[in-house]
């Protein structure tokens, strides 16, 4: 979902705005995806009942989206906001 693509004729400042919008983009899609395995996970276990592995795999997915999404608020925090056309 980036805004535009990079290209010969960026400045550096727009190279690594790009970068940085990329990578939390990926980010982004990371965390969708851990999100997707766990609602499935859960809705097996909704209809099938526990089971050891089962229950594994919803731990598993659910940590794995904890983690993406405590990278996400902490590159979030520690990356400066980025400037409007009025320099805000």
């Amino acid at each position: 979902m980036s805004y535009y693509a990079p290209g010969p004729n960026m400045t550096e400042a727009e190279r690594q705005e790009w970068q940085r919008q990329t990578a939390f983009d990926e980010m982004l899609k990371e965390m969708e995806n851990a999100i997707n395995v766990l609602l499935v996970n859960v809705q097996v276990l909704r209809r099938n009942g526990p089971s050891k592995d089962l229950l594994r795999r919803i731990d598993e997915s659910g940590s794995r989206f904890t983690e993406l999404l405590q990278a996400y608020i902490a590159e979030a925090k520690a990356t400066p906001p980025r400037l409007t056309a009025k320099g805000r």
